[in-house]
């Protein structure tokens, strides 16, 4: 599971699922590190808790589906970053987001990682790092990036 980060400004919502997993996750994390976005397991809160969350916070990634259906209690203005294999499409949460006011975005993701037996919809699929780095930097407001760890390591 994704190390949790203390800072509470902007979450990535971290999942257990293999769904649609995030086949590079370490390298996401190390991104997701960089501009101070905490891992943040909303599925293992109450409901109360998930709802507070989706109220108090401002910005939020997380892999397109089911991690985003608490949205409905985010308030206009919120950020979202939906990250997601390109041959998963979805207009749902893109409809509700225009609903809400909430500023919707989403990386497309088209490398296959490890392919579903049954199912290519639920495939794990590949992130690129950089392209999460430009996103970030762009849509999390106030996430200054940090350092990485690579680049400390080479100074």
């Amino acid at each position: 599971p994704p190390q949790q980060f203390l800072q509470l400004v902007h979450h990535a919502i971290a999942r257990d699922s293999q769904t649609r997993a995030i086949a590079n996750q370490a390298a996401c994390d190390a991104v997701l590190h960089d501009h101070a976005v905490a891992p943040r397991r909303l599925g293992d809160e109450t409901l109360a808790e998930q709802i507070r969350a989706w109220r108090s916070e401002r910005f939020f990634a997380a892999t397109l589906g089911s991690d985003l259906a608490n949205m409905v209690f985010a308030p206009a203005g919120t950020r979202v970053l939906a990250l997601s294999p390109d041959w998963f499409g979805d207009e749902f949460f893109y409809n509700l987001a225009i609903a809400k006011a909430i500023q919707w975005n989403e990386l497309r993701c088209g490398t296959l990682g490890v392919p579903h037996p049954t199912a290519r919809h639920r495939s794990s699929f590949m992130v690129d790092p950089e392209l999460l780095d430009v996103m970030l930097s762009t849509l999390a407001p106030g996430s200054a990036r940090r350092p990485s760890t690579a680049s400390q390591a080479t100074t």
